[in-house]
């Protein structure tokens, strides 16, 4: 596989509280009768215009397979990689993972991890019930600790529409000797969007807009994408900052919202 380098390109999003957006709630003194014409009818007040905020609907019915066996049993980090997906309260039990929805043929996968002595993690990717290995790479871990943002790359196929496929991302202790790697795994499904979804893409005017969509519809890898692309168009656009936190409150991750995040290419694949 050719070797790929890495993105530099990483955010920040650990901004204090007072940094929050200002107000981009337009409202109007309501007015009272006409006191010249006692006859005429009360002026009704403006309608208050409110700035959309981020809200995921994960989809409903969820759905769900059994996680595969095998705990991390790395002790060369503080903590064991997770997967940044929504956590929702009287949600499947733990020995359940659940399917993310995605529209995208490459979408790109969310990690929180910390970086191993090594510096290295590495990817797998299997079509769901199939052992065979569609994605092996191995990825350079250049944060302390932060979300790994991993797209699948364009030499890969492309997820197929209908399909469930399995990932897992490993950070990689030693080399020598694989047993103590640390891992975690995600469950993702391609699926075509509805004629009203694929309407309402369409008709979007800004990216913005396109990612509220994704949102609503419950695309998860897509929403978190779309919005991380805006956030490094625009670093210091505060609303963007909020769309963030948004997002990720309204999933249960609001212990993430402010990790760094840094975009990452796969360099070489694995020789074991």
């Amino acid at each position: 596989m050719l070797k790929k380098s890495l993105l530099p390109i990483t955010l920040i999003f650990g901004l204090s509280t007072n940094l929050f957006l200002s107000s981009l709630v337009a409202t109007a003194k309501p007015q009272g009768y006409n006191t010249r014409n006692p006859n005429s009818q009360p002026v009704k007040p403006a309608v208050t215009k409110t700035y959309p905020r981020f809200r995921f609907k994960v989809a409903n019915p969820r759905e769900w397979r059994n996680r595969e066996g095998g705990d991390p049993v790395a002790t060369c980090v503080p903590q064991d990689p997770s997967a940044v997906v929504p956590q929702i309260k009287n949600d499947s039990p733990r020995w359940k993972l659940p399917v993310e929805l995605t529209l995208s043929d490459r979408p790109t996968i969310f990690v929180n991890a910390y970086a191993t002595p090594t510096k290295k993690a590495r990817f797998i990717l299997r079509e769901e019930g199939n052992n065979n290995i569609l994605l092996d790479e191995t990825l350079s871990l250049t944060i302390e600790k932060g979300i790994v943002a991993y797209t699948l790359p364009a030499n890969f196929s492309g997820l197929e529409i209908g399909k469930t496929y399995k990932w897992r991302f490993s950070a990689i202790c030693d080399f020598e000797d694989r047993s103590g790697d640390s891992k975690v795994f995600g469950l993702i499904k391609r699926v075509k969007p509805s004629a009203k979804i694929a309407q309402q893409l369409a008709g979007t005017k800004t990216d913005r807009e396109r990612a509220l969509i994704y949102a609503e519809n419950g695309y998860w890898h897509d929403t978190v994408k779309a919005l991380l692309d805006l956030r490094v168009a625009n670093p210091q656009d505060r609303s963007l900052i909020q769309d963030w936190w948004d997002l990720f409150r309204s999933v249960g991750l609001q212990s993430l919202e402010k990790q760094p995040v840094v975009q990452i290419q796969g360099d070489e694949t694995p020789n074991d």
